[in-house]
């Protein structure tokens, strides 16, 4: 080789690894492929590299709560989490009981947000021909309630004895599998019911309905109105909604009640520490894809990814990260007190 193209290749070695060295590479976690949260952090993920700012290495079909402890422990640099799960954390609750209400508050100062998102609503299904109509008649049935360790687990049990009284053990039993194997389960008839969040609409329908007709549960009307299921559907991390009767094919899909339930606030967090500048850089790349993000996906409409700040209520405590919060800022958004 000649001196001349030794030269060349020397630099354009050394333009390779200089590329190479100023990008980032960050881990993240998040849930199972075809859900909102996979949806977010693989956005994020896309934003992240098409802007040349980091590499980030997502796992999929992790728990959340898991995902949670990690980003705040400083073992992974991202990930998405249930808000419920970040108000349980800093009071040392449910699957956090084991670290205590101070160990919890420490951790959950290591979370800092970059944005809160709609991650979908509760959808309670049956099979039409299961002969549960009702709430009530659940009692002896197997319910699927969500992952092991979840948050959401949590939220649907509570749900369940407001409406019906009912107590997990006692009066049905509550099936705890990974995502997926709830809707398996309902299809293999070891399953009555499911109670999962999903998008609008969420995939999983079409998946049920074709092998039959199904039936999804809105919340009685005058248990919407209670006192108490009003301050449970207003609690940290869910806000009250609806799934439109005729959202689905009505001739496979009957929505009772109005489709009264409740929706899900998710967060992507990254840790507290993470450098101001990345961030920022990171945040603004994720907002200048936004409308490609909403465009591109029938249910994206319905995340409320366009504020930033979406169902990041005082009482969870998670706060925008300094960088994030400035990015939002400039592009427009107004940020409540709490958040800084």
């Amino acid at each position: 080789m000649t001196s001349k193209k030794l030269l060349l290749a020397a630099l354009l070695g050394a333009s390779l690894a200089g590329s190479v060295a100023a990008q980032e590479t960050l881990s993240s976690a998040t849930a199972d492929v075809g859900s909102a949260p996979h949806f977010v952090m693989t956005s994020m993920a896309g934003a992240a590299e098409a802007a040349d700012l980091a590499n980030v290495q997502v796992q999929e079909g992790q728990a959340l709560t898991r995902v949670q402890l990690a980003v705040a422990r400083g073992e992974m640099d991202m990930g998405t989490i249930p808000l419920v799960t970040t108000f349980l954390m800093r009071n040392g609750l449910a699957m956090f009981s084991d670290l205590g209400a101070e160990q919890g508050a420490e951790l959950s100062n290591n979370l800092a947000a970059i944005t809160g998102f709609n991650a979908g609503v509760y959808h309670p299904m049956v099979f039409a021909e299961s002969g549960i109509e009702t709430w009530d008649d659940i009692a002896g049935k197997r319910v699927f309630i969500g992952a092991p360790t979840g948050g959401a687990a949590v939220q649907v049990q509570q749900m369940i004895r407001l409406i019906t009284g009912f107590e997990p053990g006692e009066d049905y039993e509550a099936v705890q599998l990974d995502w997926g194997g709830g809707v398996q389960g309902m299809l293999d008839g070891n399953i009555d019911m499911v109670v999962r969040p999903g998008t609008l609409p969420a995939g999983y329908v079409d998946r049920l309905t074709s092998a039959g007709p199904i039936r999804i549960l809105g919340v009685p009307a005058d248990v919407v109105a209670r006192e108490d299921f009003t301050r449970f559907s207003n609690a940290p991390g869910t806000l009250p909604a609806a799934i439109p009767t005729d959202l689905y094919d009505t001739e496979l899909v009957e929505v009772t009640n109005e489709g009264a339930t409740m929706a899900i606030g998710l967060a992507l967090v990254v840790n507290a520490n993470m450098d101001e500048g990345l961030a920022y850089e990171l945040t603004g790349a994720y907002i200048a894809g936004l409308d490609e993000m909403m465009s591109g996906t029938p249910w994206a409409a319905n995340m409320g990814l366009e504020s930033g700040t979406y169902g990041l209520s005082p009482v969870t405590g998670l706060k925008l990260h300094p960088g994030a919060l400035r990015a939002w800022e400039e592009a427009g958004r107004d940020i409540p007190d709490h958040l800084r």
